[in-house]
């Protein structure tokens, strides 16, 4: 099993756990006072909710660090001036790994790809992995299609 199905199976057996346990609870002490509880337990679970949320929010803001020498298999390409025809900019670009092994998978890392200042008259691919630069040349809206 998974390390990740392992935690999601965790989870939810715990959640049952603790839903079976509370609901025990509750009958046994009748529901006059299973209900003052439960307004106790909703005020704490809703300020532990506002809390996760406030935590997402500031885990999406944060910005992404730049591709470092030291992150193996990372890339950072960077343009600026004018250019008149079409841009690729990609991390790892031809034929995807087969089985004679002509090219090895992409390892990790980051790909940053960024366009500084100037103008471009062609289209531009920014990327981390392309197939078929070919295809791309005679049909640019081919570029939303490829998948990572």
């Amino acid at each position: 099993m998974s390390e990740r199905r392992r935690s999601t199976w965790l989870i939810f057996a715990s959640t049952g756990i603790a839903l079976g346990v509370l609901s025990v609870f509750f009958l046994r002490i009748g529901t006059a006072r299973a209900g003052e509880w439960a307004q106790i337990i909703g005020t704490f679970a809703g300020i532990a909710g506002l809390g996760v949320t406030v935590y997402s929010v500031v885990l999406m803001r944060r910005t992404t660090p730049a591709p470092s020498k030291e992150t193996p298999g990372s890339v950072r390409n960077a343009l600026s001036g004018d250019v008149n025809g079409d841009i690729i900019q990609a991390r790892d670009i031809g034929a995807s790994p087969d089985a004679e092994g002509d090219r090895p998978a992409s390892a990790g890392g980051t790909t940053a790809n960024e366009i500084r200042a100037g103008t471009i008259t062609g289209f531009v691919i920014q990327a981390r992995d392309i197939e078929d630069p070919g295809a791309m040349r005679t049909n640019p809206s081919g570029a939303a299609e490829q998948h990572e």
